[in-house]
């Protein structure tokens, strides 16, 4: 008798935990904000399809109505994102300071709904920007997390995403980039959908890195590379001088 009440308490105490998890179970950060909370902080959440657990993600419920789930975030360059394939996939970071939240999270997110995405940053003058566009989202692995919608842009500055349609994510060790010649994530010591390249025999421009006697610069962006790097592996918003020294980065999406 004494063993089935046992038994019996274990199954309850099991049933209640999964109903607790079941009704606190956020697909993004918009159910986190539409379930009433307001304040910026970590959340748990499990997207549609996700076959693990529940993971941690940093919502913020400030900019522009709230309701985003963070992505990335770049603030003082303790974290390195010069990264492999494998730690790009899975994400890395203090959730609450510098991070990756992980392709495929971002992949489990982007397919159960249309998502639009943000990215504010700050220049090296304290000089705020931002850049929406309508929407973005990313295939799987075996499709190497390529990009597959973009959307329009808006907003005040920068180009992150610009010319990223079609292309795959490549890091160091998983050359996707299409160009023969060179590595993208090698040369801008970035994990990114980084697609082609340009010549250029000109000098001081921040987004460019040297390749023995040329100048070459794989992507619009590289929100990625080093933190107050040098030779054009450092953070930039686009293929432009006016962007070039970046302080502070965030990624985000929001279910539109």
């Amino acid at each position: 008798m004494n063993s089935l009440r046992h038994s019996c308490s274990i199954f309850l105490l099991l049933l209640l935990h999964f109903l607790i998890t079941a009704v606190n179970c956020y697909k993004d950060c918009n159910d986190v904000q539409n379930a009433g909370n307001t304040h910026s902080r970590v959340y748990s959440i499990r997207p549609t399809g996700w076959p693990g657990s529940n993971f941690d993600v940093y919502c913020n419920m400030t900019i522009d109505g709230g309701g985003w789930t963070v992505i990335q975030r770049r603030i003082n360059g303790e974290m390195n994102f010069y990264r492999n394939w494998v730690i790009y996939k899975n994400g890395f970071g203090n959730i609450q300071q510098e991070f990756w939240l992980g392709n495929e999270k971002l992949y489990y997110l982007t397919q159960q709904a249309t998502y639009e995405y943000r990215f504010d940053f700050v220049m090296s003058s304290y000089a705020n920007r931002y850049h929406k566009y309508s929407r973005f989202r990313i295939d799987n692995e075996s499709n190497k997390y390529r990009v597959t919608d973009v959307g329009s842009r808006s907003g005040s500055g920068g180009y992150t995403l610009n010319n990223t349609l079609n292309n795959a994510f490549s890091t160091y060790d998983r050359d996707n980039d299409g160009q023969s010649a060179t590595d993208c994530a090698e040369g801008h010591r970035s994990g990114w959908w980084h697609g082609g390249y340009y010549y250029s025999y000109s000098s001081g421009y921040c987004y460019y890195y040297r390749e023995g006697s040329r100048h070459r610069i794989c992507s619009y962006a590289n929100p990625n590379g080093v933190y107050n790097g040098g030779n054009g592996q450092n953070i930039f918003t686009d293929n432009n001088s006016n962007y070039c020294h970046t302080k502070y980065t965030e990624m985000k999406i929001r279910r539109t």
